[in-house]
Order: C-alpha cells, then structure tokens, then sequence
C-alpha cells in the first residue's frame, strides 16, 4: 500500500472504530489482539493491517444488524461448520463475552449477533 492510500485507510479504520464508540485496545481485539499502539499506527497511516485483520474491520463497519443467524450455523471460509458443543465453549470464555457485550453496546444489536461477530473474529485468528 502506498503512503497516501495508508493514510485514507487509516482513517478509514478510525471512522470505523470511532462509529463503534470503542477505544483502540478494544477494537484491536476485536482484530485479533492487536494492541492500542499498533490501531494507532494504522490510525496514523504507517502501519497496514493484515488480510485477517481488515476482512474484521470491513464486517465490523458492514455488520447487518438485523439478522442473528443462530451460531451453529456461523460459516468461516474453509472452515467447517462451528458445532454446538465448541459454540458454548467460546461463550463461557469471559474476554469473549466482555467483546460482545462492547460489540452490542456500539452497534446497537442484541448479544447473539454481537457473539456471533466476535466468535468468527476468534475462529479466524485461530
């Protein structure tokens, strides 16, 4: 990425961030566990985000909240389907649910679909 298309994504990446009322660590995890300082750099336009990483932002700005698929039926790319039994393991992970409830909170959407956008996040990074 040239210097000049850094900058507008960055600022891309912070209207995003900024829409969601999230500070930086949090939206850098959302991302993968990016850290405040890294969201910054891109903020800043001199640092990209991996592929990983802007595929998360770009749901994250087009999240349709209207629809709350049940998480069973979450698909990630070359991936199977996530099952049941490994959906309620991420849910009981307490950093996920504290992600989903900020992940609510800024787009206004119930828990389920918050979880389910954050689970797809995780089994991404994975």
């Amino acid at each position: 990425m040239r210097n000049d298309e850094k900058k507008l994504y960055g600022q891309y990446v912070r209207e995003v961030r900024e829409r969601l009322g999230m500070y930086r660590e949090e939206f850098g995890e959302l991302l993968g566990g990016l850290s405040g300082e890294t969201i910054r750099h891109v903020e800043g336009g001199h640092q990209n985000l991996g592929k990983t990483a802007m595929a998360a932002v770009e749901r994250l700005a087009s999240a349709d909240v209207r629809e709350t698929p049940p998480a069973y039926r979450v698909r990630i790319p070359d991936s199977p389907t996530l099952t049941p039994e490994r959906a309620a393991d991420l849910m009981l992970d307490e950093k996920l649910r504290a992600q989903a409830a900020a992940v609510a909170t800024a787009l206004g959407c119930d828990l389920r679909k918050a979880m389910t956008i954050v689970i797809e996040n995780r089994l991404e990074n994975s």
